[in-house]
């Protein structure tokens, strides 16, 4: 019955109710756009975040053995990309083309896999991968033409692997293992993990970038090296001796920083754009919210007399609060209904591709605090008003 009421409310005052509807649609938009703001910069870094919080560097490795590292004393960790180069044509193609084609391999252990999923155009990732009869490969946009679901026979060792493509990934993609090579700007911050891999400028195109577990490579007896970005953590050890290991791998390295720079660098990144949009989104959704609110209060005051009504038949006095917390209550759902379609519509239409509008948990979390806080309030000024008068004094007034 107290339902009824309440979108009896809603339809009676349906032109104040658009108004408010609108005006939420635009809170919750706002919203939307500045959890996806902060989650667009702290993505790439959250995977990361444990093991810049522990004592150790990020190093940009020149080329290396991971032998040499891990004779570092107190040595704990290492979160690298393992290199190498596979054959994959024949003799027979190779007298004809004149040259020899390789996959340039970057492969990846537990530490990093378990951290990364680097976007997918076709296909799955390595670590999706279900079948146990191939080896899986992700590889990039290339020239001759590989793609999802083509198996590669690879002699090596007087013994074939086939390699399956499982995915090919996305031009444009955030990948694990920055580079000093091509132009490399060191950012001091989690950024510096990463590499922006897209097929017409990254890599020799006779020579197409491949992605693999380091399991895999093991098991085919590569010979494999380290290279690029890289995060090393050590165990309980003093200043003084990570000291000593930072003048080691500063002989043979490009650039080596604390994690402790890397994390307050990182975090000074995340939190900029949030400083800079955060006071300008909570005044517009403090306005909106109190001009919402005010209407809804200002639709209580008008609906007394019916409230008196509804008490004479039956209704509790200060349960008529229920009847407009029930309008607002529609409302809100309607708002949040518009702002979810609105941004599914230009997702499907690819109006958001170049920008960092997403939708996930995140966004209907903050949307419900948001929602909460709105129908909190909003009840607040109609028990004021209903509280502050009698069923008897509204019948008796003009």
């Amino acid at each position: 019955m107290i339902f009824k009421l309440g979108f009896k409310q809603f339809k009676n005052h349906l032109l104040s109710n658009i108004f408010i509807i609108l005006q939420m649609t635009v809170v919750f938009l706002l919203v939307i756009f500045m959890v996806s703001a902060i989650l667009s910069r702290s993505k790439y870094y959250t995977p990361f975040k444990d093991v810049i919080n522990q004592k150790g560097f990020f190093c940009d490795i020149d080329t290396g053995q991971i032998g040499n590292i891990e004779k570092l004393e107190g040595f704990k960790d290492i979160f690298v990309t393992y290199n190498t180069f596979i054959l994959f044509d024949s003799e027979e193609e190779q007298e004809q083309s004149g040259n020899r084609s390789y996959f340039d391999i970057k492969a990846y252990d537990k530490n990093v896999l378990d951290r990364i999923k680097p976007t997918i155009s076709r296909g799955k990732w390595i670590t999706e991968s279900e079948s146990d009869e191939f080896i899986p490969a992700v590889i990039i946009e290339n020239n001759y033409g590989f793609d999802v679901g083509d198996i590669i026979e690879l002699p090596q060792e007087g013994k074939v692997w086939k390699i399956k493509i499982t995915g090919v990934l996305a031009d444009d993609s955030y990948i694990f293992g920055h580079y000093s090579g091509g132009g490399f700007e060191p950012k001091h911050d989690f950024r510096d993990l990463y590499s922006i891999f897209n097929h017409k400028y990254y890599g020799n195109p006779l020579c197409p970038i491949v992605f693999m577990k380091l399991e895999d490579i093991k098991s085919m007896d590569m010979e494999y090296y380290i290279s690029g970005s890289s995060l090393i953590t050590f165990n309980n050890i003093s200043d003084e001796t990570l000291k000593e290991n930072r003048q080691i791998l500063g002989k043979d390295n490009y650039l080596i920083l604390g994690n402790e720079t890397i994390k307050t660098n990182s975090e000074k990144y995340i939190y900029q754009q949030i400083y800079l949009i955060l006071p300008i989104i909570i005044c517009i959704m403090v306005i909106t919210l109190v001009s919402s609110i005010s209407v809804s209060a200002i639709s209580a005051k008008k609906q007394l007399k019916n409230y008196a009504i509804y008490y004479i038949c039956g209704s509790k006095w200060k349960e008529c609060t229920l009847i407009n917390l029930i309008s607002s209550g529609i409302s809100s759902f309607i708002s949040i209904c518009i702002s979810v379609i609105t941004i599914a519509i230009t997702q499907s239409l690819g109006l958001l591709k170049e920008t960092v509008l997403t939708f996930n948990l995140w966004h209907l979390l903050f949307i419900l605090i948001i929602l909460i806080l709105y129908l909190g309030l909003s009840i607040i000024m109609p028990i004021r008003i209903i509280g502050k008068t009698t069923p008897k004094n509204v019948l008796y007034s003009k």
